[in-house]
């Protein structure tokens, strides 16, 4: 009995050693980790990976991270690749897309954190003859201006809203940044269902960055 368990315990041995080698070939092995600003797990985050070729831009790798907020993409030939990492927060969505190396033989795990691509975005609203408008509310539309939208589809779809102070600033914080391929953001400003304009588009915001931005209205 004792000879037959001795003999179970080598066979698990060797199979984790063999495990652990896992000859990885002229392949690299790369984990992706999604985390929060607290450097705590996100599960649920959307891992992309694309084609190393510029003139693709075809996902090869598709998946979201568990609950230790891992995303396994598995072996990859060397070369150098693109991913994008997309968390969801407060009705709002977050990229962090960044270029990385596979070399042969290496196993790495990646860290991301989708909320820290992020910025500051301060609006400041005037009348016609630069005078400041206080009290008015400033939404902030994460996508190119659209004619035909609605006050209720304003509502609806912005992703910040705030009232001008006595200096006629409103400032968003943590504001996404625009990644390649992302749309701009655009600016909806109203008092009511009745008296609101729509006047400004193509806000582009980097990592990092607080734009000041001053907003004409006639309303």
């Amino acid at each position: 009995m004792q000879k037959r368990t001795l003999i179970f315990l080598l066979l698990a041995v060797s199979l984790l050693s063999c495990e652990e080698k896992d000859d990885l070939g002229d392949s690299g092995k790369v984990k992706i980790k999604a985390v929060d600003l607290n450097n705590d797990p996100l599960s649920g985050a959307e891992v992309r990976i694309y084609s190393p070729e510029e003139n693709q831009n075809g996902v090869i790798f598709e998946d979201s991270t568990n609950a230790s907020g891992i995303c396994n993409v598995g072996k990859l030939l060397p070369d150098e690749y693109r991913y994008m990492v997309t968390a969801r927060f407060d009705n709002r969505t977050y990229w962090e897309v960044r270029y990385f190396q596979v070399v042969a033989g290496e196993r790495k795990t990646i860290e991301a954190t989708p909320v820290a691509y992020s910025g500051t975005l301060t609006f400041t609203v005037t009348d016609m003859q630069d005078e400041i408008i206080e009290g008015i509310q400033v939404a902030l539309i994460p996508h190119f201006r659209y004619n035909d939208y609605t006050y209720e589809q304003m509502q609806e779809e912005a992703w910040y809203q705030g009232t001008t102070d006595s200096s006629g600033e409103v400032t968003f914080e943590r504001v996404p940044a625009n990644v390649k391929y992302s749309n701009e953001y655009s600016v909806f400003i109203y008092y009511d269902e009745d008296n609101f304009t729509y006047p400004y588009n193509g806000i582009y915001l980097s990592k990092g960055d607080h734009r000041q931005i001053t907003l004409k209205v006639d309303i």
